[in-house]
């Protein structure tokens, strides 16, 4: 297994005046070619956070029966795999459901109201074409108390290979297009999911630094992991020149002692549980009996 891969990275354009759901459907068929290129191998970063969730989810005084996994892909076993390793205390066998079919609007998930207890997406969510609708499925398929765990690309995911395309095409063309997405922050996707019904929500992020030979193995690497582009046409091709100026615009922006170039991957992880009765609640700010303080002096 490479230890040099980077997951989802690249922009979904559309076309202007094109409709939801014919959005959708070429957004679907777009993930559906890029896992069709993937390498089998190259989803070093999709098995890490899966043992991340996975250690996560080995300290919880619960046993899942009723897994899901969003969404099948060429990694869904290896992330299966990575949790059930990590620990993670899963009794039943993960369903992976594909990417879902959009019927005048949002991507809709196959599952029935409350009819699992853990479903666990990595690296996959930040595709939806609306997230806080998908969210809002999540929480209606799970049952009270189940719990809900995402790794997304964070905000600052591969800023060095955003910063060196704006900067080279911009010396080329005297503009240029954005064409790495937006990543959400932690406390976005924190929001979400609170205002998405779940409870308990915890968002955060694990830094990660990936070193890479030349921007050519980068670009590579998006491709193998099932991450290359879903743009459809309405973004100029970059000019024949463009390689070899990102080539020097990115040595220049993040280049290494040794030759080799680093590209940041911070990882997003939030969890979030299904609301029930008896739950136990946070407590209210300012209901603490104890004060730091009183724990210092204590030492």
């Amino acid at each position: 297994m490479p230890a040099e891969t980077v997951p989802s990275a690249v922009k979904t354009h559309y076309a202007p005046g094109m409709d939801s759901d014919k959005r959708a459907r070429r957004r679907k068929h777009l993930i559906e070619r890029a896992a069709r290129m993937a390498v089998p191998d190259a989803g070093f970063l999709h098995v890490e956070a899966a043992r991340i969730i996975g250690e996560r989810l080995s300290v919880t005084n619960r046993r899942f029966e009723k897994p899901v996994l969003l969404f099948e892909g060429p990694f869904a076993g290896a992330i299966e795999t990575a949790i059930r390793e990590a620990g993670a205390p899963i009794a039943g066998d993960f369903r992976h459901i594909p990417w879902p079919e959009a019927a005048d609007g949002p991507e809709i998930l196959p599952l029935e109201p409350e009819s699992v207890d853990l479903v666990i997406s990595v690296f996959d969510l930040q595709r939806a074409g609306d997230l806080a609708t998908m969210l809002l499925q999540i929480n209606h398929a799970l049952v009270p108390d189940g719990l809900f765990m995402a790794a997304l690309p964070a905000r600052g995911f591969l800023s060095e290979l955003r910063q060196a395309l704006l900067e080279a095409e911009s010396s080329l063309n005297d503009a240029a297009a954005a064409r790495i997405e937006h990543f959400h922050a932690a406390s976005e996707i924190g929001n979400l999911m609170q205002q998405a019904g779940f409870k308990l929500v915890v968002a955060d992020i694990e830094e990660r630094t990936i070193r890479y030979r030349d921007v050519r193995r980068l670009l590579k690497d998006i491709r193998a992991a099932a991450a290359a582009s879903l743009q459809t046409g309405d973004i100029p091709a970059l000019p024949r020149a463009a390689p070899s100026m990102l080539e020097e615009t990115y040595g220049r922006l993040a280049g290494e002692t040794d030759g080799r170039i680093r590209a940041s991957a911070p990882l997003a992880f939030a969890t979030g549980w299904k609301h029930a009765d008896g739950q136990q609640q946070p407590l209210r700010p300012g209901s603490a009996k104890h004060r730091l303080e009183d724990f210092l002096k204590g030492g």
